[in-house]
């Protein structure tokens, strides 16, 4: 998972990285803490459901203090454009919540 940081046209921080499905699931099924405490023959397959058919490929995740956008599809070489062209993206990308701070 790549991830980047950019300023805004405010001077407001933000993190960029892309999300691939697939690769939560790995995680998910890797971590103890991720997967429910169940018997290992009876539980169910791992699976993250995606139900936006256009984020099922896997999505920028865009992030500042206060909130969080996402973007899908995955522009090719994103990790690689300028913070202006990193900027256009963050205009595109759609809010996805407020951030969730374990400790402030």
């Amino acid at each position: 998972m790549a991830s980047r940081e950019f300023t805004d046209e405010r001077g407001g921080v933000w993190r960029v990285w892309d999300v691939q499905p697939e690769s939560l699931e790995r995680r998910m099924a890797s971590d103890p803490h991720l997967r429910p405490a169940m018997e290992r023959r009876r539980a169910p397959q791992s699976r993250v459901k995606v139900s936006n058919p256009h984020m099922a490929q896997g999505w920028l995740a865009f992030e500042c203090r206060s909130e969080r956008r996402r973007l899908a599809p995955i522009p090719d070489r994103w990790e690689e454009m300028s913070a202006d062209e990193l900027r256009q993206l963050l205009a595109r990308a759609r809010p996805s919540g407020p951030v969730r701070r374990l400790i402030e």
